[in-house]
Order: C-alpha cells, then sequence, then structure tokens
C-alpha cells in the first residue's frame, strides 16, 4: 500500500487498535527493550513505554509514549503531556524522551510547542518510516511501499500566524508590546464620528 493508503487506514483505527499498533512497531524494533502498554507511573497511565539502551553509556533512556487519536492535535495537548511530565520527574531514574504519536494532523502551534518542551512529535509519516512490513502486513493486510522520509511540512503563513497568536500571554502588558499609538495625522483618526 502506498503511503496515502496508509495514512487513511490508520486514521480509520479506533484508539485502542492504535495504541496497539503503537506497541507493536515499537516492539519489533531492536533499539527499544521492555516495552509495555498502559503503565501507571505518579498515578498517570503511559499507553507506550520503552527502554533504549544506548551503546557506550552506561545508561538507558526511557521512552514515554503518548497516543492520541483526535482529528488534530492543537497546542493545548502538548501543554498537557509537558505538565504531565513534570509531576512525573520523580518516578523515573536517568533521562527520558516524551514522545506524542498522532495518526492524524497537528497544528503548527503544537509542534511549536513540543519543539519548547522537548517532545517529539511522531505522525502518520514516522509511523510509516518506522513500521516493519510485518506489522503493517498483520494490521493492515500488506505493507507499505515506499516508505517516506519523515520531514514535517514547511509551515504555511497561516499556520505561523496562528502559532504567533497563540504565543501571546493574555494581559494587558502582553498585548501593549504589540500595540503602538497611531499618529494623529492618520486617515483613520481623521475620519469623522
Amino acid at each position: 500500500m502506498n503511503v496515502q493508503v496508509f495514512q487513511q487506514r490508520l486514521r480509520e483505527l479506533s484508539y485502542t487498535e492504535l495504541e496497539r499498533f503503537v506497541f507493536e512497531v515499537l516492539k519489533s524494533q531492536s533499539r527499544f527493550a521492555d516495552v509495555v502498554r498502559n503503565e501507571r507511573k505518579a498515578g498517570f497511565e503511559i499507553d507506550v513505554m520503552a527502554q533504549e539502551f544506548k551503546s557506550g553509556t552506561s545508561g538507558r533512556i526511557v521512552w514515554l509514549f503518548e497516543v492520541k487519536s483526535a482529528k488534530i492535535i492543537a497546542r493545548d495537548v502538548i501543554e498537557e503531556l509537558a505538565q504531565k511530565a513534570v509531576m512525573m520527574a520523580d518516578s523515573f531514574d536517568g533521562p527520558r524522551q516524551f514522545v506524542l504519536v498522532v495518526a492524524v494532523w497537528y497544528s503548527y502551534s503544537a509542534l511549536l510547542a513540543a519543539q519548547l518542551h522537548g517532545t517529539e512529535v511522531w505522525d502518520s509519516l514516522r509511523l510509516a518510516d518506522e513500521c516493519p512490513d510485518d506489522v503493517a502486513t498483520q494490521f493492515f493486510g500488506e505493507p507499505i511501499w515506499p516508505k517516506p522520509t519523515a520531514t514535517p511540512m514547511p509551515p504555511s503563513e497561516e499556520a505561523a500566524f496562528e502559532a504567533l497568536l497563540q504565543s501571546i500571554e493574555p494581559g494587558q502588558a502582553a498585548a501593549a508590546q504589540f500595540q503602538t499609538p497611531s499618529p494623529k495625522s492618520s486617515p483613520i483618526s481623521s475620519v469623522p464620528r
């Protein structure tokens, strides 16, 4: 199946099926060990958790995957995940990496928030790239071919404007920095009221 068909089929999966798909993709990769689903830490449920042992280092990295199947992922989802990461900080020894896995689209402001908080975002292109043929065949009846290169699309002007608006803190002080007084001779001030 081509990537577009894979993306469509991925969007049709239920949340539970999508979580199981991500679990199987991670379990099939040699870089991850101890892959588990629905683990509870510090009162929170982690959809999929895995460990990666880096060669040449004495430690491990704990990967925490949050799976979302909403129609679009906005900035608030990333902010919620960042808060969860802070509250879970004492539950793990050593480094950890949060990953938001989405089968659908995410806003540019969500991507910026993810970068700000150090959260990776795996979208359908990344999943297609990571998915081995046997897992794709198990879930969709055929492998994905050709494999995509997982590069994010450049933001549109609308997305960049949305990200700018989302980055402005509410309040008069923040609004004042974006406003400049208009001169008395401007065409708007000379219009009779």
